[in-house]
């Protein structure tokens, strides 16, 4: 029994790996493409972009995915359909927070938003969140295999779109990121028709499901806030080029470790299973393994930065980005500090002490914002880099204290 249970966990992580691989591969690989068919200020602009769907993402993952991973092994059946619909209607409130958001950051840094522009990111908004709803979702209620379905009709798709239409401009470029994401996502939508089992006592639910949520909720825009500063500072004191400078550099280093990404889905899912089927020792032990493999991973990658940075700037963009190198370097290094941060808030959701979580976040984005201040106008990208290390290292290191005393 417990060598099955093994066996099933470890082609799961195998399966969860090659998915991630699709996702984070697909990103890193849209990003460079941007960093060749447009301007630095285009792919500032997208930069920003992300940055706001980034927190329409966390959003979802703190009132959605992170707590139904804990619930869902003891919930009915219809659990599944009131989550869908949850998720559907949150997205249409985050997507408008995001873009008013965007409009501000924007406006500051000198960049005028049309209309066009306004109506094209609400869609990709809208239809990336439903893919992301398709594929963790998968994890949670389904299998692995929907995931890697849903992944492969987004992003080897996208990518061969962008190369074959080759958009020169960020609104064309964003399009072309929409429409790839379309399948999955009406697909999805049009699933709720005939979940008439979500409509039932899905007020009840709904409050249910919020009130147990609460810490996490509170935390989602500090979650988004700590990281994003430094882009939107970098953004006002420096400009939109340097924005697209450390967009472009961070994507390589979020596509180098994949490994952390596995956390927020197929580990998060597996750590309330564990738990919930046999107790905190096995927990235990897969934050350990988890941690050992990371770390081991991340100091591969580090020799390979440090040895052969340049190279892979040229190689993988153009002459304009291999002159930062350093600031490669350095925000390789910062995602150590991330990893032990997240593998660490993953550990203490599951034991339910979500308010550490909170607090934690909360300090990080002080920090943040008091460094950023401080860093970015002396050093500008290396600055901002600088922050996006300190800050988690931070938080990690309140989550642990607060683990161990509350």
């Amino acid at each position: 029994m417990i060598f099955a249970t093994q066996k099933r966990l470890t082609m799961t992580s195998l399966l969860a790996l090659i998915d991630q691989s699709l996702v984070s591969g697909g990103n890193f690989a849209t990003t460079l493409i941007g960093a060749h068919l447009l301007t630095p200020e285009d792919q500032g602009k997208f930069g920003y972009i992300l940055s706001v769907y980034l927190i329409v993402s966390i959003l979802a993952q703190v009132s959605i995915y992170q707590w139904a991973s804990v619930e869902a092994p003891r919930a009915s059946d219809s659990y599944y359909d009131s989550i869908n619909l949850l998720q559907f209607l949150l997205s249409i409130l985050t997507t408008g927070i995001a873009v008013i958001i965007l409009g501000t950051i924007g406006h500051s840094s000198g960049w005028r938003i049309s209309a066009n522009e306004i109506i094209v990111i609400i869609f990709f908004l809208l239809f990336q969140q439903r893919v992301d709803f398709v594929r963790r979702g998968a994890y949670i209620f389904s299998t692995v295999r929907t995931s890697i379905r849903s992944s492969v009709l987004v992003y080897p798709v996208r990518l061969v779109a962008l190369l074959i239409m080759r958009p020169n401009d960020m609104l064309g470029f964003l399009v072309v990121l929409g429409m790839t994401a379309m399948i999955p996502a009406l697909k999805s939508i049009f699933d709720l028709r005939y979940r008439k089992n979500a409509l039932l006592g899905f007020g009840q639910f709904a409050f249910s499901h919020f009130r147990k949520t609460k810490w996490l909720i509170l935390g989602g825009p500090f979650t988004w806030l700590w990281g994003s500063v430094p882009l939107f500072i970098l953004g006002t004191q420096g400009n939109l080029a340097q924005v697209g400078i450390f967009t472009t550099l961070n994507s390589i280093t979020n596509a180098g470790n994949v490994f952390m990404e596995l956390l927020e889905t197929p580990i998060s899912a597996t750590a309330g299973k564990i738990y919930t089927d046999t107790n905190d020792k096995a927990l235990n032990k897969l934050m350990r393994h988890a941690l050992l493999a990371g770390v081991f991973l991340w100091f591969i990658a580090l020799i390979v930065f440090v040895l052969q940075g340049r190279f892979l700037l040229r190689l993988l963009t153009n002459d304009t980005y291999a002159s930062y190198s350093a600031l490669l370097v350095i925000l390789w290094i910062d995602v150590l500090f991330i990893f032990l941060f997240r593998l660490s808030s993953v550990k203490i959701r599951t034991l339910g002490k979500t308010n550490v979580v909170f607090f934690s976040l909360i300090t990080g984005t002080i920090i943040s914002g008091v460094l950023s201040y401080l860093l970015i106008p002396r050093w500008n990208v290396y600055g901002a880099a600088l922050v996006f290390g300190f800050a988690p290292l931070l938080m990690w290191l309140t989550q642990e204290l607060g683990e161990k005393y509350n």
